[in-house]
């Protein structure tokens, strides 16, 4: 059988999994997943321009796009009513003003829902692109804390702060998108004659080259340095307009100690314009790797701050603060217990804030070596030298006391907060209010605090919480699952998180995969609770009570465990006592054997 050969480019994870598991129940098509919304998702179809697929399937806008951005066909995965339905039914769990928006191609079917179940909706419909931002902010002025909607309503409205439920496609949607395909591709075949003679005469002159029309798109591609074939892919496309624009343009980049230099030329062929650009490998010298975590708000890959906790820290009171806060310059010291999504907490004011055009840097003070930390103080390319910038110290209290006091040192003389916005976020224990880093962060460095709640003290949102979580989590997963069962949700409020945001998100997970209807039971959710360890603080064993059939590195955090014991759980004379610095004893203690 001469099989179809498709590429999907599912804006979410669980459109692809739903893609992944209808193309394995066929034996007439060839599937290539690739997961991108949007621009992003243009720049995956880009990438495999030159695999020779017969068409594209996506969604939504990313669908539109790529129709404009490739010159193979592309078969967009429709919306059914029971797609809004099921969202719509989600959003009912939640406890606040909700509205349904997006274009007619969902607008239309929640109106129908709603004339025929005699739902009372609020239903507002995009015309273009440009609604969807002044749209969803006349909501939020108006009280409205949630909105169902696509993938560019949901991406819009967490920007301005609101929530939202993705109406995501069900299995009927996507299997009918494989058939219409394949109906096409099997009437556009054979493949042009003229580009393969064209093909033919190219790859007997240049080794590395691609072909792009006056478009923009490419038309033929040639690489065969196929170790650095998406390095290649991804730079031509950063200068791709120029490249097409602009005659005779050069541009270089280092990659793993080779020099790569891309040129270009026009031709022209009945009236069109051609661009090709040729990419020429030769040997560089060595450059210096960066040691620091750097995330930009518009990168590609946001999937380290984009998630659930950022949701979960946007709901009640702790929103409030978090967009006060975010509003200023000054310094913010975040402290809660392990688990309650401080790095989410840090990325979100980071996104609010008024340098969020420049990288957020997060520089983790519990993994930090010495020799990083040195650089960091005093190299030139150190972030701590830019300007207009977020500087985020994760778990600022493991550095040991003469770091914190060359840090410190540092800020008054190079007046580092006022030239940045500084972040800082230590786990909250019983020594920390007498901590000397944390006294000098608060008194001296004048931080705003933003303590994070436990989520034993904020039940009151734990069924918004949830609805969130199991929004993203069916986006990920392809699953359909609506709610709990108001029994399951009861024992969901009564159960004791000792862990937090982190406990939660674990556990909802299992429960989604577990879950054999739209609704999770209350007998699924009693399994799973029994099933959890209720963790308390256990006196660490004395000395002389360690077990030396254990591995060394068992032995070692007995050891640990009971020094500090002995100490106060004072982590500064525990690792004076042990001979260790105090950044190498806070990691000893957070890997603890299983």
């Amino acid at each position: 059988m001469n099989k179809v050969k498709l590429l999907a480019i599912a804006p979410y994870e669980g459109l692809a999994e739903i893609l992944r598991s209808i193309s394995m129940k066929r034996e007439d098509v060839m599937l290539t997943i690739e997961v991108g919304d949007l621009s992003e998702g243009v720049q995956l179809a880009k990438k495999h321009a030159d695999e020779n697929f017969d068409a594209i399937i996506s969604r939504g806008g990313t669908a539109e796009l790529l129709r404009t951005a490739v010159e193979i066909p592309v078969i967009e995965i429709s919306i059914s009513v029971y797609d809004v339905l099921r969202a719509i039914k989600m959003a009912e769990l939640y406890d606040a003003r909700f509205a349904v928006v997006g274009f007619s191609t969902i607008t239309e079917r929640a109106k129908l829902l709603s004339d025929l179940l005699q739902y009372k909706l609020d239903i507002i419909t995009f015309e273009s692109e440009e609604d969807v931002e002044p749209i969803l902010s006349r909501l939020k002025d108006h009280q409205y804390d949630l909105v169902v909607s696509d993938r560019i309503g949901s991406t819009v409205a967490e920007e301005i702060g609101l929530n939202s439920i993705l109406i995501s496609s069900g299995n009927e949607s996507v299997a009918s998108s494989f058939n219409r395909a394949i109906q096409l591709v099997q009437s556009l075949r054979p493949l042009h004659k003229e580009k393969e003679i064209f093909k033919q005469i190219s790859t007997s002159h240049f080794d590395n080259f691609l072909i792009y029309n006056e478009k923009g798109n490419l038309w033929f591609s040639h690489i065969t340095a196929s170790d650095y074939h998406d390095t290649i892919f991804s730079t031509v496309n950063d200068y791709l307009e120029k490249l097409i624009t602009f005659p005779n343009q050069k541009f270089e980049i280092i990659v793993d100690h080779f020099l790569f230099t891309i040129t270009n030329d026009f031709y022209f062929h009945n009236d069109e314009q051609f661009t090709l650009i040729k990419i020429t490998k030769k040997d560089a010298p060595l450059i210096q790797e960066d040691v620091f975590s750097i995330y930009n708000l518009d990168s590609a890959d946001q999937t380290i701050y984009d998630d659930d906790y950022s949701s979960a820290n946007f709901i009640g009171m702790v929103r409030k603060q978090i967009e006060e806060y975010s509003r200023t310059h000054l310094p913010i010291l975040i402290i809660g217990e392990s688990g309650t999504g401080k790095e989410k907490a840090a990325s979100i004011i980071y996104k609010k804030g008024p340098f969020n055009n420049n990288p957020l840097y997060t520089i983790d003070c519990a993994t930090i070596n010495e020799q990083q930390w040195n650089s960091l103080l005093s190299h030139y390319n150190s972030p701590l030298y830019n300007v207009q910038t977020t500087i985020y110290f994760k778990e600022i209290i493991a550095l040991d006391p003469k770091q914190f006091n060359k840090l410190f040192e540092f800020f008054s003389q190079s007046n580092l907060a006022q030239r940045n916005r500084l972040i800082f976020s230590a786990t909250l224990n019983d020594t920390l209010n007498n901590d000397e880093i944390i006294h000098s962060l608060k008194y001296k460095l004048s931080c705003l605090q933003l303590f994070l709640p436990a989520l034993r003290e904020r039940i009151s949102d734990l069924p918004s919480i949830l609805a969130l979580y199991i929004n993203k989590l069916n986006t990920s997963m392809g699953k359909q699952i609506i709610g709990f069962e108001q029994e399951a949700l009861e024992f969901m409020k009564e159960f004791t998180w000792e862990n937090n945001l982190d406990q939660l998100h674990r556990v909802l997970r299992e429960l989604v995969i577990l879950a054999e209807g739209s609704y999770i039971s209350k007998d699924l959710v009693k399994k799973i609770l029994s099933q959890e360890t209720r963790t308390s603080m256990v006196n660490p064993p004395k000395v002389s009570s360690i077990p030396l059939n254990k591995t060394l590195d068992e032995i070692n955090y007995y050891i640990i465990q009971a020094v500090l014991e002995e100490e106060g759980q004072n982590k500064e004379s525990t690792a004076k006592r042990l001979g260790i610095s105090r950044s190498t004893l806070w990691r000893k203690i957070n890997s603890a054997p299983s």
